[in-house]
């Protein structure tokens, strides 16, 4: 009796396994600086501190804002969370990354679990190695970034969608479209993702049906009520500083008719940022499961037939923006991950059904779909462990060092680089009318974060004060030097 039960404990509790393995994975490499070479973008050594700055404001100076940068008005629970977090831990970048790992870990979990529950416990274990041993999971999965909160809850939200065949009731439907409002509060472009997902349940389940339209419209409605939410709350009181906001965020123009729409996703399959190649056992995978979810469609349970809608209606819809849009960064695939561990594993539960008579069948299976799911990220994961660096340590110790509480500084990095500082940060963008005009004035910047021999837009109305600067010290960063200046008074 005791044997049986363990054996049933252990095996609820093995597709967890890829969440604890990438959990002690990140915490490995926690401090470690991002990676080069993984995107084109040099988001890796900025974002993270575009992130937290407001929270860090919060905690170390008493209120969210100083100057023009406000994102915390428009990445929803994520600052008040790294707020909470800095307030328990600290204020710093692990703090802030080990936060974000956890998300990260508890989305590989969810969705190992979900897949166990709908296609047996080895299919929800490749699911969670399918996400968790990702080379994009991997990587930012463990970076202050807001994408694995926004996962999350989309994975969240659609999980109470189908947690109950056929399909859950409407209670559960609204708590599910409030979680996925949440993510859309997070990151805005996750609205594409969400409406496809309740597009996908909806088709999956048969729109005319009561079991179907009942939960998707009062999912609909919790997605709305957030929004309504957060504009009467957060977005009209603030709306100059959430104009300002969207000043900060690329500029996304949509194509200008069909044909530059259809060029679009023709050069997605060159131009992409690496993201095809990184997740690319993971699409074969994913591919494969809708293949065999198309061709067995009458004869899957409609709850089955849920996960499905709702994994194709995620990537159709989410995929689709990034298609059509000219910057697309890899890290905008991020969000996308867990649809496609979701029908990869409706492939490996095929698969493992097909081989079953075999003897040993199912343990080749799933070795051979464990090693051609985990080793890209597995190699790349080896590759950052064995040449990680500690160089935003030193930069964060230069700045402590020299500049005091409740002085300023401006620069790309000087969120980043100040972190741990009292001291009040300017990223100056005159060209998005972010702290325009002359800071040194202004806002008495007396310290600079720049590139050797750069100067900031100001510099020629305190010529004087700018000859007399003296540099403290540098620091290679994002493969670039990194200075800290100091100007002194007129």
């Amino acid at each position: 009796m005791n044997r049986d039960r363990a054996s049933t404990t252990l095996r609820a509790g093995l597709p967890l396994l890829p969440a604890l393995l990438a959990l002690v994975a990140m915490l490995a490499i926690l401090p470690s600086d991002p990676a080069p070479g993984m995107t084109d973008s040099s988001s890796p050594f900025t974002d993270e501190a575009y992130n937290v700055v407001n929270a860090r404001n919060e905690v170390l100076l008493g209120r969210w804002s100083t100057d023009d940068w406000n994102l915390h008005l428009v990445n929803g629970p994520f600052s008040p969370a790294v707020a909470g977090v800095f307030r328990l831990f600290g204020v710093g970048i692990e703090p802030a990354r080990l936060f974000v790992t956890l998300l990260s870990c508890l989305a590989i979990a969810l969705v190992a679990l979900v897949s166990a529950a709908s296609f047996g416990t080895l299919a929800g274990v490749l699911a969670g190695i399918a996400l968790g041993g990702n080379t994009l999971m991997l990587y930012y999965g463990r970076l202050a970034y807001l994408e694995p909160m926004v996962l999350l809850f989309l994975l969240a939200g659609t999980t109470l969608l189908i947690v109950r065949p056929p399909i859950a009731g409407w209670r559960l439907g609204a708590a599910g479209g409030l979680l996925l409002g949440m993510g859309i509060a997070t990151k805005p472009s996750a609205a594409f993702a969400a409406i496809g997902i309740l597009a996908g349940v909806s088709l999956a389940g048969g729109i005319r049906r009561r079991a179907t339209w009942e939960p998707v419209g009062a999912a609909l409605a919790g997605m709305v009520a957030v929004g309504i939410g957060w504009l009467l709350l957060i977005g009209l009181p603030n709306w100059p500083a959430v104009q300002a906001d969207l000043r900060i965020w690329a500029a996304e123009p949509p194509p200008e008719n069909v044909g530059q729409a259809l060029q679009r996703m023709a050069a997605y399959l060159t131009v992409n940022d690496g993201a095809i190649a990184f997740a690319f056992t993971l699409a074969i995978a994913a591919a494969a499961g809708a293949v065999v979810a198309v061709r067995r469609w009458r004869f899957l349970e409609p709850a089955h037939r849920a996960v499905v809608g709702a994994a194709v209606g995620w990537l159709v819809a989410g995929m689709g923006l990034l298609l059509i849009v000219p910057y697309r960064p890899n890290r905008y695939v991020v969000p996308m991950l867990p649809a496609l561990a979701l029908l990869a594993a409706v492939g490996a539960a095929h698969l493992l059904q097909a081989v079953a008579s075999l003897r040993g069948g199912r343990a080749v299976a799933v070795i051979a779909l464990s090693a051609g799911l985990a080793l890209p990220g597995a190699s790349a994961y080896a590759g950052w462990a064995a040449t990680q660096t500690q160089r935003l340590t030193e930069a964060q110790a230069l700045v402590e060092q020299h500049v005091g509480p409740g002085e300023a500084v401006q620069g790309e990095l000087a969120p980043l680089f100040a972190l741990r500082v009292p001291v009040i940060t300017y990223i100056s963008r005159p060209a998005d009318g972010i702290n325009p005009g002359n800071l040194y004035a202004s806002g008495h910047v007396r310290w600079l974060v720049q590139r050797p021999h750069s100067a900031p837009a100001w510099w020629p109305q305190e010529r004087p004060a700018w000859r007399a600067q003296e540099t403290a010290g540098c620091v290679d960063w994002g493969g670039f030097e990194r200075c800290l200046v100091h100007i002194p008074d007129r």
